[in-house]
């Protein structure tokens, strides 16, 4: 018999755009990174507490500057993603309405 060890990729200083914030459960942040959109287990407690106490407010466009990794599991099909640490909240860039 074969192990099936998952294996990890951690990924440093990753700029994701946030698509879809979750409230109410770390495992439901939507993100897109380098043309791949995925869901993952938000892990830094400490920002998560910082979005419950308001600190932040999203937007469409918004980025995060995390550590991300990616798990592949070789006996089940799909990836599963988490935020490890954000390191800094990127708000979108507002445009000066011309008229």
């Amino acid at each position: 018999p074969t192990e099936n060890t998952p294996s990890s990729t951690p990924y440093k200083n990753a700029l994701v755009t946030v698509r879809r914030p979750s409230l109410d459960d770390a495992r439901g942040w939507s993100f897109s990174w380098e043309g791949t959109q995925f869901t993952a287990t938000m892990r830094d407690q400490a920002f998560c507490q910082s979005v419950e106490d308001r600190r932040y407010q999203f937007a469409h466009g918004d980025q995060l500057r995390v550590d991300l990794e990616m798990v592949a599991n070789s006996d089940k099909p799909g990836v599963k993603w988490y935020i490890n640490k954000v390191h800094e909240f990127i708000p979108a860039q507002v445009q000066e309405r011309i008229f």
